[in-house]
């Protein structure tokens, strides 16, 4: 997982035990750099599970793998936002003609995010230099080396640094129902032991919950697993819970506009529609999920 918006659901599960409630030891959560960095752990087996960006499962099923999507992750995008350096004569996407931007990795969330909002924003593309730079540490470092004049940012860490640097625009300016995310795990899994993908997306949804109904405790476990300051976490707590950035089933809207993110970003040829049913599997999903018709 790449951004850390994605972190809060599996520490709130972590520290009010539902996953040790479900027989599952998670020992740690750890962040990939986006793109296809954490398909690949997955598929190496280094990972039991992975929440990965919808267009990486894409691409890298499209190359062969065979890993499985069983519960979605994140269905907006309220946490990646884009900054300029705070002396930058930038002050929104409309700027952006002849400059350089950064996103993390070829067939990431933010690759997709990035053109999506061009599009909509009525910005030719063309117009711009589009430039991977890692994750979104990385990111920070080229533009205040100089190497892009703007790059993806993204919260908590964004509301704890937002003295720091200038916020451009927010995805959420022109994104929303977006399954930028979704739960992964090995065909081997899905079928030596099912009750363990069920269990690990009941202990999931048990956390949702909890989020909803005890936004400030959820905040404060945010703050001290993740190490953000907790003013940072209460913030994106709110906003996030607001736009209802968590799910655990898949939302068909949000994937429709993946596959249009998939398509601005090039990753898709033309028409070229996704036939979502041969990526996900909602047999898994815990009671009470809704399974939806896929688009």
């Amino acid at each position: 997982m790449a951004l850390a918006g994605f972190r809060g659901p599996y520490h709130v599960a972590m520290e009010k035990g539902y996953f040790e409630d479900e027989g599952i030891n998670i020992e740690e959560v750890i962040a990939g750099s986006g793109g296809g960095t954490t398909v690949r752990s997955v598929l190496a087996g280094d990972l039991a599970f992975g929440e990965v960006a919808t267009s990486a499962l894409v691409e890298s099923q499209d190359a062969g793998s065979t890993l499985v999507a069983v519960g979605g992750g994140s269905q907006q995008v309220g946490e990646v936002v884009w900054v300029a350096p705070q002396n930058s004569s930038l002050e929104s996407i409309e700027d952006l003609a002849g400059k350089n931007v950064g996103y993390t990795n070829p067939g990431s969330v933010t690759e997709s995010a990035l053109a999506i909002a061009l599009d909509r924003a009525g910005v030719d593309a063309s117009t711009l230099e589009q430039r991977a730079t890692g994750g979104v540490s990385e990111g920070l470092t080229a533009m205040e080396g100089g190497a892009v004049d703007a790059t993806i940012h993204s919260d908590p860490l964004y509301a704890a640094q937002d003295d720091k640097y200038k916020l451009l625009w927010r995805s959420t300016d022109y994104i929303t129902n977006y399954q930028q995310t979704i739960i992964v795990t090995s065909p081997t899994l899905v079928e030596e032991d099912p009750e363990l993908v069920t269990s690990f997306l009941t202990a999931r949804a048990r956390a949702l919950e909890f989020m909803e109904t005890n936004p400030e405790e959820s905040a404060k476990i945010w703050s001290e697993k993740g190490e953000v300051p907790l003013d940072a976490a209460q913030q994106t707590m709110k906003s996030l819970l607001e736009v209802e950035q968590w799910n655990v089933g898949f939302n068909p809207d949000g994937l429709a506009t993946a596959q249009e993110g998939m398509r601005a970003a090039g990753l898709l040829e033309g028409n070229e529609a996704i036939d979502w049913s041969t990526y996900i599997n909602q047999d898994f999903l815990p009671e009470g999920i809704e399974r939806v018709e896929l688009p």
